[in-house]
Order: C-alpha cells, then sequence, then structure tokens
C-alpha cells in the first residue's frame, strides 16, 4: 500500500511539472504543451498529423518524463524548525490538483520521522490554456497529531473520477489529398491509435467509399498494427478511411485523386489575328480540360483556361496578341475539392500545338490608268489592319520600295506623277500597332499597271448618201487621236489621225448603202514614241441619201398631186401609198428622172383618205 501511495504521489507531481509530456490515464489522455504551456484534452474527432507533429506525439507518448520548470514557475520554499526533543512525529503531505474537471485527489501519508524538524514546502504554479482552463497545484507539509505507529502501518484515502469512454485515430501524413494515375499503388499512411481504457484491444480497419475508383490491401502484425496500400482502378475521386472496428464514427481519412487515363489527342489551332481556337478529341473518363499557355522561347507555363464536361473539346483564347507565337498545352483532369476550393489533377502527358496570331494576307484587286499620268490600286479589306504599306518598282522581281503608308483604313490609292507608257508594279503589305511597334501580315501578290490616256466615248452618224461624221469626248493630256473602220467584210484599218485638239471626223470615204464600224483611241508622244490609250466604244452608221420632204394636193375627186424637194445623189425617186400610218404601203409611181420632183396619182378612190 506505500508503494501505491508513493505511485500517485510521483503521478500528481508529473501532472504538476510536466511541461511536454502526454499523460494518459486509463480512458482520457491530455497532451500539455511546453512553448505556451496550455494543456488540451484530445477527443475522439477526426485529426491527421504532420510528419513534424507526429514524431513529437510519439515522443511524448513514449518517454512521459517531465520537462525543465521554466522561468514563469515561481517557487517559494519555507522552512521552519522546531525542536521537539525525541519524540516521534507525523509528517503529513497533502496534495491538490484542480482540473477543468475539477478533480481532487488527497493523499495522506504517514510515516515514521525521527527528525526534529517541521518543514513546510508549498507550490504554486498557474497555467491557462485555450479552454481558460487553470491548474494549480499545492503541496503543503504539516504537523499532525502525534502518533506513534509501528513500522510498516499505512493510512491512505483516495479519490477519482472516471475516465471518459473515447477512442481516437490519427493519421500521420502530409497532404489529405494524394493525387495518383491509374494502376498507381501507394502506401497507406501511418497512424496513431488512442484506445479507450473498456476497449484496449479494439482494432482498426482501412475502407474506400468507392471500389469502382480504388481498392485497399492491408496486412495486421502480432501488434494489431495495419498496413498495407491503395490502389488506384479509375479516374475519379475517393474517400480511403481508418476507422475502428464497430464505431464508424471514429474515423481519419484523406482523399485519393485519379487523374483520366490519357491525354487528349489531335489537337488542332486555328489563328486569325487576335485569337486562338483550339480542338481536341475527347477523354472517355475526364471531367475537363486544362488549357496552358506560354510564349515560344519561354519556361514559364500559365493556365488560362480549366473547360468543364467531357466532350467540350474546343476553347478559343481571344486574349492571344498579333505576331506572338504560342505553344498551347491541353491536359485531361479529375476535378475536387480542396479546403473548400476547387482542384484539378491533370494528366502528366498533354497534347500540344504551336499557333502564332496574325493579319490575314493583303489581295490586290485592280490597277487602273486613270489617264496618262496616275494608276488608281484597290485591294480587299484585312480584319484587325491599323495601316497598309504600298510597294512600287518598275522591276518585278524587286517589289520592295515604299511607296506609301496608309493609316486612314483606306483601301485604295492613286499613284500620280507617273510617267506614261511605262510599267509599274505594286504590292500591299497589311499591319498591325502591337505595344507601339507594327506587326505585318502576309503581302499581296504583285500587280502591274502603265499610265495610259483614258478611253474616249465614240458617236457616229450617215451625213449623206457619201458621209459619215464621227465625234468623241476629249482626253485630257493627249497628242491626238487615231480613228479605225472596218466593214463586215473587212477588218481594222486606220483612217486617219486628228491632232490639234479636235474631237471630230468626216469619212467621205464610203459608199452609200454600206454599214461601216469605227472606234477612236487617244495617244501621248512620249520621249519621241506614241503611248496609246485604250479604244473607245464602237459605233456604226450607214451612208444613205437624205429622205425628201413630201407635200399633198387634191387634183380632183380621184387624184392627189404629190412634190417633194430634190435629193442631192438621187437618180429618181418611188412614191408609195397606204391606207393606214404604219403599215400596207405599197409603191404607186416611179419616176426615173433625178430632176423632177412632182407626180400625181390618178387611181384614188373618192373619200378614202391617202398616206404617201
Amino acid at each position: 500500500m506505500i508503494k501505491k501511495r508513493l505511485e500517485w504521489l510521483k503521478r500528481g507531481l508529473c501532472i504538476t511539472l510536466a511541461g511536454a509530456m502526454i499523460i494518459c490515464s486509463d480512458t482520457m489522455a491530455f497532451a500539455a504543451d511546453a512553448a505556451n504551456g496550455q494543456v488540451v484534452e484530445q477527443t475522439g474527432e477526426t485529426e491527421v498529423l504532420t510528419d513534424e507533429q507526429s514524431d513529437q506525439t510519439k515522443e511524448d507518448a513514449k518517454n512521459e518524463k517531465a520537462s525543465e520548470v521554466t522561468d514563469k514557475t515561481k517557487v517559494t520554499e519555507q522552512a521552519e524548525t522546531e525542536t521537539t526533543g525525541t519524540t516521534e512525529k507525523d509528517k503529513t503531505t497533502e496534495v491538490t490538483e484542480t482540473t477543468e474537471n475539477t478533480e481532487t485527489t488527497e493523499v495522506t501519508e504517514t510515516t515514521e520521522n525521527t527528525e526534529a524538524t517541521e518543514v513546510t514546502e508549498s507550490t504554486e504554479k498557474t497555467e491557462t490554456t485555450e479552454n481558460t482552463e487553470a491548474t494549480e497545484v499545492t503541496e503543503s507539509t504539516e504537523k499532525t497529531e502525534e502518533t506513534e505507529k509501528p513500522e510498516g502501518t499505512e493510512t491512505t484515502e483516495e479519490t477519482e473520477t472516471k475516465a471518459t469512454d473515447v477512442s481516437k485515430v490519427i493519421l500521420i501524413t502530409d497532404s489529405e489529398y494524394q493525387v495518383v494515375s491509374i494502376d498507381q499503388s501507394i502506401p497507406l499512411p501511418d497512424y496513431v491509435f488512442y484506445p479507450n481504457s473498456d476497449t484496449d484491444k479494439t482494432a482498426v480497419e482501412w475502407t474506400v467509399d468507392d471500389l469502382n475508383v480504388a481498392e485497399v490491401a492491408t496486412t495486421t502484425d502480432a501488434n494489431g498494427k495495419v498496413s498495407g496500400t491503395v490502389k488506384a482502378k479509375a479516374a475519379g475521386v475517393a474517400v480511403v478511411k481508418l476507422q475502428v472496428v464497430g464505431k464508424t464514427e471514429v474515423n481519419a481519412a484523406f482523399r485519393l485523386i485519379v487523374r483520366p487515363t490519357n491525354e487528349p489527342k489531335n489537337c488542332k489551332a486555328d489563328a486569325t489575328y487576335n485569337s486562338v481556337s483550339l480542338s481536341w478529341s475527347p477523354v472517355a473518363d475526364a471531367n475537363g480540360y486544362t488549357i496552358t499557355r506560354k510564349v515560344e522561347g519561354s519556361d514559364t507555363e500559365q493556365t488560362i483556361a480549366h473547360v468543364d464536361g467531357t466532350d467540350t473539346v474546343s476553347y478559343k483564347d481571344t486574349a492571344a496578341q498579333t505576331g506572338i507565337s504560342y505553344i498551347y498545352h491541353v491536359y485531361a483532369y479529375t476535378k475536387y475539392t480542396n479546403n473548400g476550393q476547387t482542384d484539378y489533377a491533370n494528366t502528366d502527358a498533354y497534347a500540344s500545338v504551336k499557333a502564332t496570331p496574325q493579319l490575314g494576307k493583303a489581295a490586290m484587286t485592280s490597277v487602273t490608268a486613270e489617264g496618262y499620268s496616275s494608276l488608281t490600286l484597290k485591294w480587299e479589306k484585312v480584319d484587325g489592319a491599323t495601316g497598309y504599306i504600298v510597294y512600287r518598282s518598275t522591276d518585278k522581281s524587286k517589289v520592295d520600295t515604299q511607296l506609301t503608308d496608309i493609316t486612314n483604313g483606306a483601301v485604295s490609292y492613286v499613284d500620280a506623277a507617273l510617267t506614261a507608257g511605262t510599267t509599274y508594279y505594286y504590292k500591299v503589305q497589311p499591319y498591325r500597332v502591337v505595344n507601339g511597334k507594327k506587326v505585318f501580315g502576309d503581302a499581296s501578290g504583285i500587280l502591274s499597271g502603265k499610265p495610259l490616256p483614258s478611253a474616249t466615248r465614240l458617236n457616229a452618224e450617215s451625213a449623206g448618201y457619201k458621209e459619215v461624221k464621227l465625234a468623241w469626248s476629249a482626253v485630257d493630256g493627249v497628242t491626238g487621236y487615231e480613228v479605225y473602220r472596218k466593214t463586215s467584210s473587212s477588218s481594222y484599218k486606220k483612217i486617219a489621225t486628228v491632232t490639234n485638239g479636235k474631237t471630230s471626223y468626216s469619212d467621205t470615204k464610203v459608199t452609200a448603202g454600206t454599214a461601216y464600224t469605227y472606234k477612236v483611241r487617244a495617244y501621248k508622244t512620249v520621249n519621241g514614241s506614241q503611248v496609246y490609250g485604250d479604244y473607245s466604244n464602237e459605233a456604226s452608221a450607214t451612208p444613205a441619201l437624205e429622205a425628201p420632204q413630201i407635200t399633198v394636193r387634191n387634183a380632183s375627186y380621184n387624184s392627189v398631186t404629190i412634190t417633194w424637194n430634190q435629193i442631192s445623189g438621187a437618180h429618181g425617186y418611188k412614191v408609195y401609198r397606204s391606207t393606214k400610218k404604219d403599215s400596207g404601203y405599197r409603191a404607186v409611181k416611179t419616176v426615173n428622172d433625178k430632176t423632177t420632183i412632182t407626180c400625181t396619182d390618178k387611181k384614188i378612190v373618192g373619200r378614202n383618205e391617202v398616206l404617201l
């Protein structure tokens, strides 16, 4: 009994002095922190320890020895010596411990003491934890009644409060989330199991909430320690629990995140001047896809998007800049929640594609002479272009001299002060200003043009049986015009050259009744040579006698007299009659004398209107 009392006294002192000790009763565990003097009650809640915390926990639980008393502990020892002769005295020690549960243990021990000294020692220590718990330990020795008893006689009073029935499991791992690939196995983490006093032999077991995603394989050693591995079977998220057998509410868990099987395939990119459109083949077991981007030549890869959905297999990057080459990576992912935040477990491999946003290629549509000294250039608009550079040369193989910079959005340009008859070659290149610098698109193909006199507009008409009159519009800056003629049986031949600014011509070398077709072109003399413009339109005319102007008067009740003016070149005349204005005419008289300009029609039926 004496030994048992001394053991309890020693345990009371440990409670008082332990600075970093885990002190376990039969059913309750406490952890004291030497750094801040806190006492923490351990409950049955799930807790995951890091490796560093685990080492400290194991050390504390293993050694159970007191740390040094800190500077905050104030110890006052008072000794009073009182001579009492050789009378045997009783020595009484009283230890009082106050905790959160207000447990009090009083131990009274009586031994033989032949010393004549009465010593009173008191120590007071106050600690405050996060739960505002206070522990005060007071040791006092005071003189009691003088009773002489035989050695070996002992008296004990003990008061204890029964511990709470609580178990606890703690995982020792550096993260609550473990990301793995399919068919990968990882060791189950180490753990600490605190059984309660009534169920010391209670076992623990590992479980998985989704056996389609993962499975565990375990073994148990002679001491009841459970170890093993967890193997990933399919993409997804599985909760792996260590729990007390028969007490599923007492557990600790971590989450196994399994990546999809493969990376996306067949990644393609289609770039415009300010965007890149990506597409790829779907991955069957993916929750979605992660898109990353980096500038070619750089090591910095930036995540620009997470695309949810297995079948969502396209993405448009609208933040790309013109002229910069980008490398895109597309990963498949498993999505999960990490401490309240959405996170993504990407495949290790990825699909890769390169793209460079750039302007479209320029396209020239025409180079047209606008006179003897200018050319008009036209091209199609290029989306996103800030401006266009126009290049010109007289050498088709070296069209690299900048002529002008078009900055107002125009898609045409007039190149003036040119030399008539000289061939000029042109191309156009679009550009876009990015960060103060011009980024160029592809140049157009090369088109040529030659400044020429403009084409004129021609008109032709008969001026009698032996003349056709021609007239045309004037062309600025020309030296003269050339007139060409043909018939149905002949090709064009030049019949005249008109100078001195004249814009008309009379063709008198014609045959009445023959149809003639004409065209005219302007020319300019440059360095002794003629530079011709395009031909005018074609105009036709047929030389013919003029139409006579007639008058009719009644000669009698059944005849009329017709008179007309003499027509130059006529050899005779024919007279036609009808009772209808627009049809039914027939010849009623032929006059073969070119000088006779009258005749009488005597075959008129009375009261009939005659039209001649």
